[in-house]
């Protein structure tokens, strides 16, 4: 079963309760690095959906770019300086 916690009134901030699907993997080429992360929370704009997790102790919004085919994660790039 999954179960959607919604964050503020207008819907538009959400969780899952389903640990698998709060999930990502976070790629930043420039620094070889790859690795499953924990997504805080999901974010609505318009038709998009951004993921919210942290990393190297900020908080960054990033997009899903796929999937991966051996996880079934999604794939979010962290490209930032």
């Amino acid at each position: 079963m999954n179960r959607t916690l919604y964050l503020n009134n207008t819907g538009s901030r959400w969780i899952n309760t389903d640990k698998k699907s709060m999930q990502c993997l976070l790629i930043h080429k420039a620094k070889n690095y790859k690795k499953v992360r924990q997504v805080e929370f999901f974010e609505s704009f318009g038709n998009f959906v951004s993921y919210n997790l942290k990393y190297q102790g900020k908080r960054i919004s990033v997009f899903a770019d796929g999937i991966d085919g051996k996880s079934g994660l999604p794939i979010c790039y962290a490209d930032y300086k």
